[in-house]
C-alpha cells in the first residue's frame, strides 16, 4: 500500500500526540520505569511537539487516502530518529519502512558525504522491527533516565523512495 507522505503542518499536534501515547500504552510501557514515563508523556505534549518543529525537528507523517494518521516520523538533525510509531491498525503494510525510506534520502542531501547513517535508540521489544527495516544494533542495552533502550543505526541510503514531499522539498 502506498501511504502518503507529508510534512509537519501546525494543528497536526494534537494526533501526532495521541498516536504515540496509544503505541506507548500498547507496546512501549514495560521498558519504562516512572521516570521515564513522565518524561515521555511530557515529550509528546501537543505544545512540545509544536515547540521542536519551530526548534529544527523535522516531523513526517503518513496518512491513508482519507487523511487518517496511520503513522509518523520525528527526527532531529536529519539523522537521528526520535520517534517513529504506526497506529494499530496500520502496523505491517509498511508504513514505518515507508517512512524512513521517504527521510533517507533527505538526510544524505542535507549531510553529503558526511552522513553516517541513520540513528535511534531501541526499547529492547523493538530491536526486530528495526533490524528488519534496515537498522543494526549500535552498542549494547542500556539504561538512562528511567528507560532502556538500544542503540541502533542504518546505514547507506538515498537509494529508496524519492525525496519529494507532498508539501514541497523538506529541508529546502
Amino acid at each position: 500500500m502506498e501511504w502518503r507522505i507529508r510534512v509537519y503542518r501546525p494543528g497536526d499536534e494534537a494526533a501526532v500526540s495521541r498516536l504515540a501515547e496509544s503505541c506507548f500504552d500498547e507496546a512501549l510501557r514495560p521498558y519504562y520505569e516512572e521516570d521515564g514515563c513522565r518524561l515521555f508523556f511530557t515529550y509528546i505534549a501537543p505544545g512540545e511537539i509544536a515547540a521542536r518543529q519551530s526548534h529544527g525537528a523535522q516531523l513526517f507523517l503518513a496518512e491513508t487516502a482519507e487523511g487518517a494518521l496511520a503513522g509518523f516520523l520525528e527526527m532531529r538533525h536529519f539523522c537521528h530518529i526520535s520517534m517513529l510509531f504506526t497506529g494499530k491498525m496500520f502496523r505491517h503494510m509498511g508504513v514505518a519502512r515507508q517512512l524512513i525510506d521517504r527521510v533517507t534520502p533527505l538526510a544524505v542531501r542535507m549531510h553529503g558525504k558526511d552522513f553516517g547513517g541513520l540513528t535511534l535508540l531501541a526499547v529492547p521489544g523493538a530491536v526486530s522491527v528495526y533490524r528488519k527495516l534496515g537498522f543494526l544494533e549500535d552498542g549494547p542495552e542500556q539504561k538512562a533516565c528511567g528507560v532502556r533502550f538500544v542503540p541502533m543505526r542504518r546505514c547507506g541510503g538515498g537509494e529508496a523512495a524519492g525525496d519529494r514531499m507532498d508539501d514541497g522539498q523538506a529541508g529546502d
